[in-house]
């Protein structure tokens, strides 16, 4: 399939940076923050999402997409008016917004797509393609670096060399968790 960059939308260009990112979320976010100091690049899926919703929203506001409110959209949006109410009374402000980054970022992240599908140029089996190939060399990397290699190579991409001991770290995961009393690592 052939697609010329003139037919695709920035919706669709940050959904493949997304699909092809996501499975290295966590080593090239402390790679980047121990290497080169930039603690926020986590944040690029957020950034990405942000982008479709604006795409989303520009397409809408042209004219060129329409939205439809549905009951999906209303349970989406009581579930996350609810979070928002129990983080507010529970733990304030910054429950909810390091709170919502986990509790509801997968929904708005499915809403986004559920509207903003039709601003993709590709079928369903290209975008599973790719992120089945970027998540099939994240598995053959992980493979590697658990058999015939070495945890201990995560220590130049800024991971912690202090198993199970997250406070000496900085936050930072370790190479691998230990569990007390038992010869078990628990491979990052």
């Amino acid at each position: 399939m052939k697609i010329s960059l003139k037919n695709i939308s920035v919706f669709d260009i940050c959904f493949r940076i997304l699909l092809i990112l996501l499975p290295f979320t966590t080593i090239l976010s402390i790679w980047m923050k121990q290497k080169f100091g930039l603690g926020g690049f986590g944040f690029y899926k957020e950034v990405l999402l942000a982008l479709m919703f604006l795409s989303v929203a520009w397409y809408h506001v042209r004219g060129k997409l329409k939205i439809q409110w549905s009951w999906l959209d209303g349970l989406i949006l009581a579930y996350i008016v609810t979070m928002i109410l129990v983080s507010f009374f529970t733990t304030g402000i910054p429950g909810i917004i390091y709170g919502g980054r986990y509790d509801f970022s997968f929904l708005l992240a499915f809403w986004i797509l559920y509207h903003g599908s039709t601003l993709l140029s590709g079928h369903v089996s290209y975008y599973l393609k790719i992120f089945l190939i970027s998540g099939g060399v994240m598995l053959f990397l992980s493979g590697l670096l658990k058999w015939p290699l070495s945890e201990d190579i995560l220590l130049w991409f800024g991971y912690c060399g202090n198993p199970s001991n997250w406070q000496a770290c900085d936050g930072v995961p370790p190479i691998f968790h230990g569990i007390d009393g038992a010869n078990v690592r628990r491979f990052q």
